[in-house]
């Protein structure tokens, strides 16, 4: 069965998700874990929990996670009834980029589907900061789904890379297997800024045609326009169901982050993002 971590807090940003999840693998036997994080309001991690009051605290927030958790998968159990689908409900006192990487390695966890929220400042024009964080430091694949943003079948994914990236199965695992469940064309697209592929490059595109064979995909190139500046104009003449993006040596949040990125980009809250981190031949990430 195909392991999903399914974090929520009970929102309606997050449930969105939750849903999306349902419907984009209706087809397929997964194990979904949804699972809940819990710090009371007053507590304070440097000081240990003794008083009475500090455990009836404890005690009563656990609970309350414990049964929201349990009417969440029952709400999924009366809606949308699948017997392709099984659910375990996990409430943890920690936070929740540590018990995301807790889990995932626990339990095999093979994807992470999350909305995304946004929080302040250059975290509200991207994504909460939860997301922001198990995207960076978290060693799966995420699927990350805008706010309100509702479901629709995968018909076309746009998946930009610069081919700089050796490229293995085992990173592009969760691509391959949405893009073939969902018979969904993959526009792969690279942009140059006056310049032509290096060997290297030329080598790594290869590699990507070998791993879409039998895939629907496309292969696009663009001169003279930054990457950037491609896929905003990708999107306004082709409709996007998913984009698609690589992580490695943290480069991802680097640039994602920069003044000129923001202001040139505007898909980060309108369509989902899939963000696969590069694995190395061991499994472990680059």
């Amino acid at each position: 069965m195909k392991k999903i971590l399914l974090p929520t807090d009970f929102s309606k940003n997050s449930w969105n998700a939750i849903y999306y999840a349902l419907e984009l693998f209706k087809t397929t036997e997964c194990l979904f874990y949804l699972v809940h994080t819990y710090t009371p309001i007053l507590y304070n991690p440097e000081l240990s929990i003794t008083s009475r009051q500090d455990l009836e605290l404890m005690d009563i927030t656990r609970k309350n996670s414990q049964n929201r958790l349990k009417k969440t998968k029952e709400k999924i159990l009366e809606k949308y009834p699948n017997n392709k689908h099984q659910f375990e409900t996990i409430s943890s006192f920690n936070t929740l980029q540590s018990e995301i990487e807790k889990l995932t390695e626990a339990h095999a966890i093979e994807l992470i589907v999350m909305g995304t929220k946004g929080a302040s400042g250059i975290q509200k024009i991207l994504f909460g900061t939860n997301t922001i964080h198990a995207i960076d430091k978290t060693k799966c694949p995420i699927l990350a789904i805008p706010q309100k943003h509702p479901f629709s079948p995968l018909v076309k994914i746009l998946f930009p890379t610069n081919y700089e990236v050796n490229f293995q199965k085992e990173t592009l695992n969760e691509l391959l297997e949405i893009g073939t469940n969902n018979h969904s064309m993959i526009h792969i697209l690279n942009a140059t800024y006056g310049y032509n592929l290096s060997t290297q490059q030329k080598e790594n595109k290869l590699q990507l045609e070998k791993l879409f064979h039998g895939i629907a995909h496309l292969f696009h190139f663009v001169d003279n326009q930054n990457t950037e500046e491609t896929i905003e104009n990708f999107k306004k003449n082709t409709p996007i169901d998913l984009i698609v993006m690589l992580r490695y040596k943290h480069t991802f949040f680097e640039k994602l982050f920069s003044g000129s990125l923001i202001h040139q980009i505007g898909f980060h809250l309108q369509k989902p993002l899939l963000v696969l981190p590069v694995l190395k031949k061991n499994g472990k990430s680059d």
